[in-house]
């Protein structure tokens, strides 16, 4: 079925032609006028409303200028040395001697003050006795550690071993014998000749059968005589020659000996020749470890023949270490006690207050004097939470004293405290303020310090006064051709500049700008004005409210004003 022309409904196109006609149209631009007349006529009652609302209102036009700006943190504390020593006593004991005086300076290591020591010194000397003894007692021990391994003192063949692994032998058991390669002469002496006879004394062996000479050396002189057949008393002595292979045992020898009174001979057929035998024995008692020789074995000097175990000399010699130990650390203990009785400086500083007389009596850890490095010195100033977060290590610090006047000192921020201390609602954080190469404060001074958290050399500068906080953005009225006053201010009034001031205040347009740094005084403008921009900036008279020069909403601080909670 074909649908009617009358049924249709009409299209969007259609349905705009129909707004457009000649006739709609019409009406449209009519109504646009009248809206237009309308905001045109509330814009020029509002700006006369604005302009008469101002006129007995000062203001001041000033230029959008350049120049360095500075955002700082100001606090009062009081300086301290950086580094600061209260030295007390250890024990209680009575003040010998004051040896300085507050303002003093003092050296590293000097003495301050001297403490009684009568009772500390005799404690060192019981300490030091203790000591001795203990040492003494373990190098015994030691060297009996040291004799269970046992070696041999000479050279020569082995003979007699009587020992074998696993035997348990005492203290000085015989383990066998060692015949040196050294034989012995035994020859007899007089009374009258013998005492001029000495140990280490060179001899001369002549052996008759062998027609040879060998030079020996006296190794002992006998005290006790023998009487020989005819009832002489002969008194023997003992010389060491070394045998080169010929020499027997019970050989005939003429026997001559070198002394300071000459040449003394031996009587003949008296003497004895002989092998040089010497016994092995133990030192200390054990367990046989372990044999290293063999009957028959030539050894030497040093060798080592078996090993002996001893468990409890063992413990011993630990037990004695510790003890020595203990004893070390008494002495130590006694030293440190007796070097605490004389006061020192840790370091080169000034002294701050002496806190003893002469002749007092101390308490153990009673302060007697307080030290202070006056060459650097620092000050402690607590930050409000507000501005702790603009604080950081490093920044440059301005500091002044009433004690000092005249001069500043320079500082940086050596430490931020991370935790902050409440009082009356508000939390602060403790800034420390390392001071730069000072000289003249003094510890306790009150100083004031400026800490500049921000600054720029060149910035677009702004009076705080001038902007309008609209939200979380900033507005200023700016104005066009008119000269920025060189006096600072213009006074509208009703008279004569009336007009003048309504026409430049007709001019006025806000514009909105971004801002950077601010302080208390300018404010870094980022965007919406340039160097030269001409601003109205409203003093505000008491009781007054309203109009341009409103910029301070109820509730909120001006944000250049940082603040800071004196001490």
């Amino acid at each position: 079925m074909q649908e009617s022309t009358r049924d249709r409904k009409p299209t969007l196109r259609q349905k705009a032609r129909g707004l457009f006609s000649s006739h709609t149209r019409a009406v449209w631009v009519a109504l646009i006028l009248v809206l237009a007349g309308i905001g045109l006529w509330g814009f020029s009652a509002w700006r006369s409303r604005m302009t008469e609302g101002n006129q007995n209102q000062t203001f001041r036009l000033v230029r959008v200028t350049r120049g360095p700006i500075e955002v700082a943190v100001s606090g009062t504390g009081t300086a301290r040395p950086t580094q600061r020593w209260e030295l007390s006593t250890r024990a209680a004991a009575d003040v010998k001697r004051v040896l300085v005086e507050t303002g003093q300076a003092v050296k590293a290591g000097q003495a301050l003050v001297e403490l009684d020591a009568d009772d500390a010194s005799l404690k060192v000397q019981d300490a030091e006795l203790q000591l001795e003894q203990a040492q003494a007692t373990l190098s015994e021990l030691e060297k009996d550690l040291a004799s269970l391994t046992l070696t041999s003192d000479s050279e020569g063949a082995l003979t007699a071993l009587s020992v074998k692994e696993g035997q348990v032998v005492p203290e000085n058991y015989l383990v066998g014998t060692i015949t040196s390669a050294e034989m012995e002469v035994r020859a007899y002496f007089n009374a009258s000749q013998v005492k001029n006879i000495q140990a280490g004394q060179e001899a001369h062996v002549f052996f008759p059968n062998l027609l040879c000479s060998v030079t020996g050396v006296v190794k002992h002189v006998s005290e006790t005589g023998k009487a020989d057949q005819r009832g002489a008393v002969l008194y023997p002595v003992i010389i060491e020659i070394e045998n080169k292979g010929a020499l027997l045992p019970g050989m005939a020898a003429t026997v001559e000996v070198n002394t300071p009174a000459g040449v003394i001979q031996a009587p003949e057929n008296t003497n004895e020749t002989s092998y040089v035998v010497k016994e092995v024995r133990t030192k200390v008692s054990g367990t046989v470890k372990r044999i290293l020789v063999a009957e028959g074995d030539y050894v030497r000097t040093g060798d080592v023949l078996l090993e002996l175990e001893n468990e409890a000399l063992k413990r011993q010699v630990e037990s004695q270490r510790l003890k020595v130990k203990q004893a070390e650390m008494q002495l130590s203990s006694a030293q440190d006690e007796l070097a605490s009785r004389t006061i020192t400086a840790p370091a080169d500083a000034t002294v701050l207050d002496v806190r003893v007389r002469q002749g007092d009596r101390t308490g153990a850890g009673a302060v007697v004097a307080v030290l202070g490095d006056l060459s650097s010195m620092e000050i402690t100033v607590p930050v409000d939470e507000i501005d702790a977060g603009k604080v950081s290590v490093g920044q440059q610090a301005t500091i002044t004293c009433d004690a000092v006047p005249g001069k500043q000192f320079q500082g940086r921020v050596s430490a931020i405290s991370l935790e902050g201390k409440a009082s009356g609602g508000v939390a602060t954080f403790d800034a420390k303020v390392a001071v730069e190469g000072q000289t003249g404060l003094l510890s306790g001074m009150t100083c004031d310090v400026r800490i500049t958290t921000a600054s720029k050399d060149d910035a677009l500068l702004l009076p705080v006064e001038a902007l309008e906080p609209r939200g979380n953005e900033y507005m200023v009225w700016v104005v066009s051709d008119v000269p920025a006053d060189t006096d600072g201010q213009r006074q509208l009034r009703r008279e004569s500049d009336a007009g003048a001031s309504r026409s430049i205040l007709s001019q006025a347009r806000p514009v909105t700008v971004q801002v950077g740094l601010m302080n208390s005084t300018h404010a870094e403008i980022l965007t919406g004005l340039k160097e030269g921009d001409i601003v109205v900036v409203f003093v505000r008279n008491s009781g007054q409210s309203g109009g341009m020069g409103q910029w301070f909403r109820p509730g909120v601080t001006n944000p250049g004003v940082t603040r800071m909670i004196p001490r």
